[in-house]
């Protein structure tokens, strides 16, 4: 066991991660980790080392690794001390709040999940119920597919192009984004709206059949199985063309998106995906599959009722995940300019930069 404070990156696989650490802590041998700093302020060490190019000691093997015997030789220059104080505390007191929303975000998940359960699973408060060949389901209920949700039309279930539509070399330095896994069930909120490769808004115009927008609730359909998100109202984008590996649902003008996300982020939902699964070469399921999705059909008033509980919730959520996306700019364009000096910190004692 490694006694804390540390510094953690990894040695194999995914290079160019660091991570501070605050507890004692087990590093695997896949790992690099830093836990005699010299005198140095061990959380500044971790910024300075989010500004390494890892890549550049990568020794180019299949999986790709850290040559920790070259990054030990490079020469660095270090601030003094009590400027690194001051650039882990301005970096930090960023961090810091970007994982108090992430925290927020995930305790009005757990809330909104338990109210969905105990709405539209447990039936709690509902005395009414009648039997069917299932089980039972309050008066007025009825069993359904998940295609019932969605809005008339064409294109309402879509998955991403087919085959070769859409492969790396169709991509662009803008234009519109492409939604993947990367967007969806993020430890922020319940979309990613960063992060994107994009197609020229040329060639969207042969993907029209493939877009999602907001509103849409997107779903994974290969790979990490289970994944889901919900695009907001205040999307960053108008459209964006659906990957390979996701599909979407453009939701009923009756149906608030945040139900049918709700009740793909239940653990018995996912359970049921991936159980369900093609399992030949990477995990997957498809549009048919989705589409046919056994859900419950509640009255529209019980609906409408959810959706007005959920707002303030949902709003929220999305606003810390607005804020965390900013901060995150934030902290990232401060940081090569305090450690390089470029930008410099006050000194502790007051006085002028």
């Amino acid at each position: 066991m490694a006694k804390a404070p540390g510094v953690v990156t990894g040695r194999y696989g995914t290079i160019g991660q660091v991570f501070f650490v605050e507890r004692d802590f087990w590093p695997l041998n896949t790992a690099l980790y830093v836990r005699a700093f010299k005198g140095n302020d061990p959380r500044f060490v971790s910024y300075f080392l989010r500004s390494v190019d890892f890549d550049k000691y990568c020794d180019k093997a299949a999986v790709p690794g850290v040559n920790r015997n070259h990054l030990h030789m490079e020469q660095v220059r270090f601030p003094p001390v009590p400027d690194q104080r001051q650039i882990a505390a301005i970096l930090g007191a960023i961090d810091d709040k970007i994982e108090l929303n992430r925290s927020m975000n995930l305790t009005l998940e757990e809330m909104a999940k338990a109210v969905f359960k105990s709405w539209f699973i447990d039936f709690d408060g509902n005395e009414d119920l009648v039997q069917d060949d299932v089980g039972s389901l309050p008066r007025g209920w009825r069993r359904a597919s998940l295609v019932e949700f969605a809005r008339e039309g064409k294109h309402a279930t879509t998955a991403g192009p087919f085959g070769s539509k859409l492969t790396s070399k169709h991509y662009s330095a803008d234009g519109v984004p492409v939604l993947r896994g990367v967007n969806l069930s993020p430890p922020l909120g319940w979309f990613h709206d960063d992060d994107f490769v994009f197609v020229s808004e040329d060639y969207a115009v042969e993907l029209t059949g493939n877009m999602a927008f907001p509103g849409d609730v997107v779903f994974t359909q290969r790979g990490t199985l289970g994944q889901v998100g919900v695009i907001p109202s205040s999307a960053r984008y108008g459209r964006y063309v659906i990957s390979q590996s996701q599909m979407k649902l453009t939701c009923a003008p009756w149906v608030p998106p945040a139900f049918i996300y709700l009740f793909f982020r239940q653990a018995s939902t996912i359970e049921h995906i991936r159980s369900n699964a093609v399992a030949a070469g990477v995990p997957h399921i498809n549009l048919g599959f989705l589409r046919d999705f056994p859900m419950v059909m509640p009255d529209r008033t019980t609906l409408a009722r959810f959706a007005s509980f959920l707002e303030p919730i949902q709003t929220r959520i999305e606003l810390n995940a607005g804020e965390a996306r900013t901060l995150t700019t934030l902290r990232d364009t401060l940081l090569p300019k305090l450690i390089s000096g470029e930008l410099r910190v006050r000194p502790a004692e007051g006085g002028a930069c």
